[in-house]
């Protein structure tokens, strides 16, 4: 106890600079250059979710960069309190600390406002086999390889090899795609790959 009060306290007792005329500014901490790039990368990977998804969880995925560029700056300034020593406060915001904030935006924030969010909008099935179609509109793959959705595009909502699956139904009964494929060859596991109904991109412009 004694410990976090004593470096806690440290947080409160820093103070805003006097700018040129006088009054007192915030202090700005940028972000280091590596931090900079994660940044960037982890934005766009928010956009392409948020192009993915509709409802509360479209606007998760707006928020979510300016989110992790806060949580950042907390992390950076909680680690250098609970060292020892004089050491001044952190003048830029760290690539570790930016990775961490990424990491627990992705890992936590984003699937609980998921859970919290998603039964409010519409049923997990009706979101799973949306999520699917706008990814097939945006991307126009030649087919829905199951393996590869999972492996390589990642969805959200799209983890589980049964939710693809049903998703795929869904939309091979709106005439999307076409039954699945067939054995690749003799004791091989059949190629979960569905189609693109040729005809779709005749709406699709």
């Amino acid at each position: 106890m004694a410990f976090a009060i004593g470096a806690l306290d440290r947080l409160r007792l820093l103070e805003m600079r006097r700018g040129n005329d006088g009054k007192l500014a915030p202090v700005g901490v940028p972000l280091c250059p590596a931090a900079q790039g994660q940044l960037v990368e982890f934005g766009r990977l928010m956009q392409r979710h948020k192009e993915l998804t509709e409802g509360l969880m479209r606007s998760t995925y707006g928020k979510a960069r300016g989110l992790a560029l806060r949580l950042a700056l907390v992390l950076e300034f909680l680690w250098w309190c609970a060292r020892d020593g004089i050491e001044a406060p952190p003048g830029s915001i760290s690539d570790l600390a930016m990775k961490a904030a990424a990491r627990w935006v992705c890992d936590y924030a984003i699937p609980m406002n998921d859970r919290t969010y998603g039964d409010a909008a519409c049923k997990k099935a009706d979101r799973d086999t949306a999520t699917l179609a706008r990814w097939i509109a945006q991307e126009r793959p030649p087919e829905v390889h199951v393996r590869t959705l999972q492996r390589e595009v990642r969805l959200p909502g799209l983890k589980d090899a049964a939710d693809i699956h049903a998703a795929c139904a869904n939309l091979i009964e709106a005439s999307w795609l076409m039954s699945a494929a067939g054995k690749t060859g003799f004791q091989h596991r059949p190629r979960a790959a569905y189609a693109i109904n040729p005809l779709l991109w005749d709406y699709l412009v």
